[in-house]
């Protein structure tokens, strides 16, 4: 009975660790009225970018960058350092905007909201 024990609290341990990672070293990303291009740490292997309804940009790999654009926002991960480039154009539609970045880590997938003013 105590090997049963030791065993699930051994499991338990494993899925909580597991459950901690994420794809992405942010909660959110926000972007000024003027747009601009930042870059975060990833963990990804994936890159999409979609909006709240599901409707996902265009996207295509080249040379170890996986590239994805919607509307005003595009993205870049280079998956060999783990880097994704993100880069917003200017809002000139005087109203707060906002897509969504996916990607996948140990096959469960992460999305982050971009918001930009």
């Amino acid at each position: 009975m105590r090997k049963i024990k030791i065993i699930l609290i051994a499991i338990f341990s494993m899925i909580a660790l597991a459950s901690c990672e994420k794809a992405f070293e942010v909660n959110s990303i926000h972007f000024p009225i003027e747009g601009g291009t930042k870059t975060i740490t990833s963990s990804s292997y994936t890159l999409s970018i979609h909006d709240r309804n599901a409707n996902y940009g265009s996207g295509y790999v080249e040379n170890d960058i996986i590239y994805a654009e919607m509307d005003w926002l595009k993205a870049e991960l280079d998956t060999k350092t783990g880097l994704i480039t993100i880069t917003a154009e200017k809002n000139n539609t005087g109203k707060k905007r906002t897509l969504y970045i996916s990607g996948m880590y140990a096959d469960i997938q992460s999305s982050i909201p971009v918001i930009q003013e």
